[in-house]
Formats: structure tokens, C-alpha cells, sequence
């Protein structure tokens, strides 16, 4: 994933895995399974699963950009992840929705499927519900 802001100064990032050895482009390279503070107000988790090297992106700890990993469900009226597009491994994606519960967020922007906004604690909720769902999958 490289993320290329047009609006800051930020860098664009990529996560070390085999295949980056010839990106081009990149400014800042990162690797490992820990967060890294992009900036003051931007925090990238790695969160693999829905690919190997997927991750989040939690902006000033209300905003959770989750791209394809995490979304809400009108249906279930809760977060989901989804199973039937989980290109990696929905073990690691089970454990990495398990992480993403340290960390407090209001608002959940996906690359597809529905934005939520809630409470921290009411987003915390629908996390846990999500984790246990996934977990007996």
C-alpha cells in the first residue's frame, strides 16, 4: 500500500515485503508488525490479513482509515470484515482486528463498504462483536 497524500507533507509509505526491493518512488520504507508514527497526528498499523501487507492508517485517534480490512455492516448494524475477500489469510486478519481493539477510534472509512461514525466506546463494541464473529468463522 502507498499512500500518497496531496494535501501534506506527509511521506509515502511502503511495508517491506519481498516484492518492494524494485518500488520505486518510495520515501520512507518500514517493516516489522509494530505501528509507526507517520507524524504527529497519523499513526499506520500494519494490520495483514486481507493482504500480507495491509495496514490502517488512525488519524489524532478518532479516525480509522481501514481501507479493505474493516468496514460497517447496515445489515448487521456493526463492523464486519470480509471473509469471501480475504486474498492472504483470515487467521492473520482475525489477529490483526484483535490488535486494532488497543487502539480508540469515532469514525471507520473504508476502501468499500459503509463509513460509521460512533463513540470510541461504542466503535470499541462493534469491534469486539466483529472479532468474536470472525473468530468462529
Amino acid at each position: 500500500m502507498t499512500i500518497s497524500p496531496t494535501t501534506s507533507n506527509l511521506p509515502r509509505i511502503f511495508i517491506v515485503r519481498e516484492s518492494c526491493a524494485t518500488a520505486r518512488g518510495i520515501e520512507r520504507v518500514t517493516s516489522g508488525v509494530d505501528a509507526v508514527r507517520i507524524d504527529e497526528d497519523l499513526l499506520m498499523i500494519p494490520t495483514p490479513g486481507h493482504t500480507r501487507g495491509h495496514q490502517v492508517l488512525l488519524y489524532r485517534d478518532k479516525i480509522l482509515f481501514t481501507g479493505d480490512h474493516l468496514a460497517w455492516s447496515p445489515e448487521r448494524e456493526s463492523l464486519t470484515a470480509f471473509r469471501d475477500v480475504c486474498w492472504y489469510s483470515w487467521k492473520e486478519q482475525t489477529r490483526s482486528m484483535e490488535k486494532l481493539l488497543a487502539y480508540r477510534f469515532e469514525s471507520v472509512l473504508p476502501g468499500h463498504g459503509r463509513i460509521h461514525h460512533g463513540t470510541a466506546e461504542e466503535m470499541h463494541e462493534h469491534l469486539e462483536r466483529c472479532v468474536a464473529r470472525m473468530k468462529k468463522e
